[in-house]
This record gives structure tokens, C-alpha cells and sequence, in this order.
């Protein structure tokens, strides 16, 4: 994360992206922040330290926009990589909740496992256990993307690859609906709309229709698509 990418260092792109991410959630949406690679070093003196180093450092519950960034603005890119592990221990943090709805884990990384740990078999686990596991990667390729990418196939998520401060902010806001809608697809086509959002699942023909699954509007009838999730900012694709 100490390196540099388009728009700043990684580090310095990856807090503005989750300052930006808080601000965009709803407030019945419960939030807990996990860091990892922020302890010991990255030399092998310092691997120990740094692989069992993953802290819960914003604790499941109501966002609080304020602790989260302070928290998270406090962090340094110090050492290694522990993705199984961390993935563990969110996993341990949501079952433990007693919050109702989608469980979901986000995964922000520049870089493949570097603690020995097997991150795909884990996140197809997650998924067989209800939680959906969605990755960003961020200015990686080669192996760590391929790994990454093959986290978020495990883990029935999504794969965002960025590369820049501006990239981010793209990412911020899909993920953003995603989350504060349970989850909502909309897919405009030939073959008319489909919407989907929590357990609601339409399909409307191509002579246009409209659909309204929970706080979820489709309007196919005119002469472009138009959705409207009230509270919720919508970019384009």
C-alpha cells in the first residue's frame, strides 16, 4: 500500500475511498472494519507480528462516519498479507451479530496472500455459509489479480479492478447501491428489464413494464430505463 498509483499513494487512495464508501451508507446499515498488514514489518523478522496482526478497529454496529475514518486514517502499510485469516476473522465478527440481512464482506488489497494461507477454498466457504465475499483490487495484476479475482468467484461477490483515485470513486458508488438497497440489480436489454434486490427477483418482457420490488422502481416503458431507489444516488455504468 506504500507504493504509488494514479491519483497518490495507495495508501492515501484507498482511506479517501473508504471515507467516501461510510459517507454513501445509510444508517440502518451495520458496519465493522477490519485491518490487516498494519502490524510488525515487512521484513521476516517482522512476519510473525505482521500475519497475526489483524485488528477489528471499528466494531460491528451503526456507522459512525467520524470514528471510522479516524480510525482508518490512523493506519500505516507495514507488513504482510494475511487474506485467509483476515477473512476468518470477519467471518468470526458477522456471526456473531445479531444484525438481520445480507452478510457481506468487502475486501480492499494490492497484493496476493503472502502469510500461507489458501483465500479461495475460504471464500467459497463464506459463500456455502450465506456471505458474500466482493473484492477490490487495487492497481494489481498477474498473480495477486488473478488470486483476487478468484476470491470474489469463490466468494460469489463481484471483482472491481482499480487503478486510480478516479477508478475508486466509481467503485465507491456501485457498492455503495449495492449494499444500501440489499443488493440491487437492474439488467436493461432486447429482451426488456430485470430487477433484483433481496429476495425479489422480476423479469418484465420487452413490450416495457414497470416494477416495483420493495423501495425499488423500474420504469420500461418510455423511452429509456429509469430507476429510482429513494436516498440512494445511482451512477451510470
Amino acid at each position: 500500500m506504500a507504493a504509488q498509483a494514479e491519483g497518490g499513494s495507495r495508501i492515501n487512495i484507498a482511506k479517501n475511498a473508504v471515507a467516501d464508501y461510510v459517507n454513501n451508507l445509510k444508517e440502518d446499515v451495520n458496519l465493522s472494519v477490519v485491518a490487516y498488514g498494519h502490524k510488525g514489518d515487512n521484513t521476516q523478522a517482522g512476519k510473525a507480528a505482521s500475519c497475526a496482526g489483524i485488528e477489528e478497529i471499528y466494531y460491528m454496529g451503526p456507522v459512525n462516519g467520524t470514528v471510522v475514518k479516524g480510525k482508518v486514517n490512523a493506519l500505516g502499510p507495514n507488513g504482510w498479507t494475511p487474506i485467509t485469516d483476515s477473512l476468518k476473522k470477519a467471518q468470526d465478527i458477522l456471526m456473531r451479530s445479531s444484525a438481520t440481512g445480507q452478510k457481506h464482506i468487502v475486501l480492499l488489497s494490492d497484493g496476493e496472500e503472502t502469510c500461507g494461507g489458501d483465500p479461495i477454498a475460504y471464500a467459497k466457504q463464506l459463500c456455502d455459509a450465506g456471505i458474500v465475499v466482493d473484492v477490490i483490487g487495487l492497481d494489481v495484476d498477474g498473480i495477486a489479480k488473478t488470486q483476487l479475482n478468484g476470491i470474489s468467484v469463490g466468494g460469489c461477490g463481484e471483482y472491481y479492478a482499480v487503478g486510480s483515485a478516479d477508478d475508486f470513486s466509481v467503485v465507491v458508488g456501485k457498492m455503495g447501491v449495492k449494499v444500501n438497497t440489499g443488493d440491487v440489480k437492474v439488467n436493461v436489454g432486447e429482451n426488456g428489464a430485470r430487477v433484483q434486490t433481496g429476495n425479489v427477483d422480476i423479469q418484465a418482457n420487452n413490450d416495457g413494464a414497470k416494477v416495483d420490488a420493495g423501495n425499488v422502481h423500474v420504469d420500461t416503458t418510455g423511452d429509456s430505463p429509469a430507476v429510482d431507489v429513494p436516498g440512494v444516488s445511482i451512477p451510470s455504468f
